[in-house]
């Protein structure tokens, strides 16, 4: 290949010389070496941030209990994996709540649930003592233990 055809390749005018040639050779490649540099650390930031972002979002899911320690690292795969979609799968879970917010003793010693007794709801036969079963054991059991207690039954 002659220089003309290189100079023109390059960028330069077909008259240039064999050191501009070489100059603008040595420029175009500290450019592409910047580039490949910039585009390397790009990559490790975003890694860095969608890190930051999966710790943050399932430290906050531990803590507001809904997802368990056990379960944490499954969740931090499937965030990996497909982030925008888990997230939203992971905001959608309810929050565990506790027996003690859920169940509460009144002053007449009787415990309530939603601020019904278990003979309110068993007379209001509308199916939320069994819906209250299949979906929330423990504080049926709360309910129909305190019942059990006020009645003398065993």
């Amino acid at each position: 290949m002659n220089l003309q055809a290189m100079n023109l390749t390059v960028g330069l005018d077909a008259t240039a010389t064999e050191p501009e040639f070489l100059a603008r050779l040595a420029a175009n490649a500290k450019k592409a070496s910047d580039y490949d540099a910039l585009v390397a650390a790009t990559a490790q930031k975003d890694k860095t941030e969608k890190a930051d972002k999966i710790k943050a979002a399932l430290d906050k899911a531990e803590k507001e209990h809904r997802i368990k320690a056990d379960t944490r690292a499954n969740w931090e795969q499937m965030l990996t994996a497909n982030f925008e979609t888990t997230i939203k799968v992971l905001d959608s879970i309810q929050a565990v709540e506790k027996l003690s917010n859920v169940i509460v003793t009144g002053a007449t010693g009787g415990a309530t649930y939603q601020g019904k007794t278990f003979e309110q709801m068993q007379d209001a036969n509308d199916g939320s003592l069994e819906a209250l079963m299949g979906s929330n054991v423990e504080a049926y059991d709360a309910l129909f233990a305190d019942y059990k207690k006020r009645n003398g039954l065993k």
